[in-house]
């Protein structure tokens, strides 16, 4: 059995593409490919909160009530039955999971290590495949979200990072965890996994080389029916799964260009 690992990125289109496997899960059984439903109906939210580090609490651990050590565990050991569950009744050629804040939310070399080890239980034929937008259009998409989520720094502290090494300084200014006070590192930030080469090369190093199939997030393919074929490629899918059905477009904000003072 193949897996197919999808890690986003946020953004990116990953809730319209699961919103396509969700839809489609059916008739992908019947041609032997699992979109598994253990880990969350669209989004796999549950892989995510089972393979952070113990003490790496974010905000849907906290608050779904996984925060500590020991409930989390107990999380990963459901998964990992529920999900074999899954594979033994479908017995399918591939498996494919997807959650966009992998790509976004695992931060260590060990929270990698533990996805791994985690997937080898059920195969070790992993491609890992993640879609990528201009990084500015991301950032200011994660800025407004976080908004949202409790963030109060300004985007003031991005712009600093804009011309050094972006995955170190982001990862240097990630503060002590606080919940009680919303102090959330993947909240009040900069965004680390906007550094696409280092992000690349840590789950290279993990996964090994050539695991990652990187594709371009192209909004009017995903706005559309021929999100499909976008699905087909991503995943390796058998023909006759038909189309998408017309595209969902997500709310994205406006990059409006920089002009010069008086012009």
């Amino acid at each position: 059995m193949k897996i197919f690992l999808h890690i986003g990125l946020p953004h990116c289109g990953a809730e319209q593409l699961q919103k396509v496997m969700d839809k489609k899960r059916g008739q992908l059984a019947k041609k032997s490919v699992l979109y598994a439903q253990s880990p969350g109906r669209k989004n796999h939210t549950r892989l995510f909160m089972a393979m952070s580090d113990p003490a790496h609490v974010d905000p849907l651990r906290y608050h779904r009530g996984h925060g500590s050590a020991q409930k989390q565990a107990e999380l990963r050991d459901k998964l990992r039955k529920d999900l074999q569950g899954e594979i033994d009744k479908v017995n399918p050629n591939s498996l494919i999971l997807s959650a966009h804040q992998l790509g976004s939310g695992l931060i260590s070399e060990s929270e990698l290590i533990r996805l791994r080890d985690f997937l080898h239980g059920f195969s070790k034929n992993i491609t890992i495949v993640m879609h990528l937008d201009e990084q500015a259009r991301v950032l200011a998409a994660h800025y407004a979200e976080n908004i949202l989520q409790g963030r109060y720094a300004s985007l003031e502290q991005e712009l600093t990072l804009a011309a050094g090494n972006w995955f170190a300084a982001a990862t240097a200014a990630r503060k002590p965890l606080e919940p009680q006070l919303n102090q959330f590192p993947d909240v009040q930030a900069p965004p680390f996994w906007l550094d696409y080469t280092a992000l690349v090369a840590r789950w290279q190093a993990v996964f090994g080389q050539n695991t990652l199939r990187l594709r371009p997030y192209d909004a009017a393919i995903f706005d559309s029916a021929d999100l499909m074929a976008e699905a087909s490629d991503s995943f390796d899918l058998p023909s006759g799964i038909g189309k998408a059905g017309g595209g969902t477009p997500l709310n994205r904000p406006r990059i409006w260009p920089l002009r010069a003072r008086g012009a």
